[in-house]
């Protein structure tokens, strides 16, 4: 296992530790006058796997594989000819896709649309019922993907979708920041929504994660955070020193989980063991400008996470040990958006150009 430090070199050495792969993810070269035949050139991803090719060049946003360490605490398991077979992916120009053999071959279940939902989240809440997230279209499925039902547009004059989150029971919905203060939450598909009891602190939060009808937290810019122990009867507010701009929370269980920011993370992560009472910052080893781009955990010591370099570099890096070190498992030379593992040797990650990448460790 190798920890990486700063300034990082990983960049340069990686492939001392692992091996690029060819294929999948490819992009055009310009040729000279004389020729009229495009060239292909295949771009090498300095990872253990193989890219995946899923049939369109739109840009991806978000994966979903369906197993038991992604679906939400509570969830019925997925039987052993679904878990870790069937996937979905969301993303620009009314892009859902959906495999059903590990990423093999991938099928576009909705009419591409170039002005159509910009999807940037898709996720499940058991086998069959999931919910795909645009800026302005919010759909629902109950058989798996294979069709998709707008939701009901939210009461109380509602603009737009913006952070959201999942138990196996509810889906839980607010606006984007700074366009309200409200927490939905929806038991029936989207039919019907009820608002929680109280209002939030602060109309600015971006990002919002429960793990059961009584315990949920929220955060947003400057390491601002709140949570509830109550269903939203009341909320606890907290300022994170350095806290940057908070837009990811997992708890994997009612008392350990963690937040990324985006920006201004100083190169760390946050991690809570007492339910988000109180928060330790996690070295990872990483420049302060960089962005943290997404985080999955699967447990209380496996993670990963996504780092973007720069322009046609990011990183996944994965811990062991509860994100006390880390280890770069993967560099892509695309802009990669979302990643989704379901074991620790075992996962995926999208991106720009129809990029999809099956990591195996």
């Amino acid at each position: 296992m190798k920890t990486i430090g700063q300034p990082f070199i990983g960049i340069f050495i990686v492939l001392g530790l692992v091996w690029g792969i060819t294929g999948g993810c490819s992009k055009q070269k310009k040729t000279e006058a004389k020729s009229r035949k495009p060239v292909t050139q295949a771009v090498s991803h300095e990872a253990r796997g193989e890219a995946q090719r899923c049939g369109c060049d739109d840009e991806l946003n978000d994966i979903f594989f369906i197993s038991r360490t992604t679906l939400p605490p509570g969830a019925t398991p997925p039987a052993t000819n679904i878990e870790g077979r069937v996937g979905f992916i969301a993303g620009k120009a009314n892009t859902l896709l959906k495999t059903m053999d590990g990423g093999t071959t991938w099928r576009r279940i909705l009419e591409r649309k170039t002005e159509g939902p910009h999807f940037t989240r898709i996720f499940f809440m058991n086998t069959n019922e999931g919910w795909a997230v645009s800026r302005d279209m919010l759909l629902h499925t109950r058989d798996s993907g294979e069709t998709w039902i707008p939701a009901k547009i939210l009461p109380e004059n509602f603009y737009y979708f913006g952070p959201c989150a999942a138990t196996a029971v509810a889906y839980y919905q607010m606006q984007p920041p700074t366009c309200g203060a409200s927490v939905w939450q929806t038991r029936n598909g989207g039919v019907s929504w009820a608002a929680l009891p109280t209002h939030l602190p602060r109309n600015d939060f971006g990002a919002v994660f429960f793990f059961d009808d009584r315990q949920g937290w929220v955060a947003g810019n400057y390491g601002l955070t709140a949570r509830t122990e109550d269903g939203g009867q009341t909320w606890q507010e907290q300022t994170l020193t350095d806290g940057g701009r908070l837009s990811q929370i997992q708890f994997v269980s009612p008392q350990t989980g963690w937040m990324r920011a985006d920006l201004g993370h100083k190169g760390n992560l946050w991690a809570s063991r007492d339910g988000g009472r109180s928060w330790q910052a996690q070295p990872l080893g990483i420049a302060s400008y960089w962005n943290v781009e997404d985080m999955q955990f699967l447990d209380a010591q496996i993670g990963f996470i996504l780092i973007h370099v720069e322009a046609k570099i990011n990183q996944v890096m994965r811990t062991l040990d509860g994100g006390a070190t880390w280890e770069i498992i993967g560099i892509h030379p695309v802009n990669i958006a979302a990643l989704c593992f379901i074991s620790a040797t075992e996962g995926w990650v999208v991106g720009a150009g129809g990029c999809v990448f099956h990591y195996q460790l």
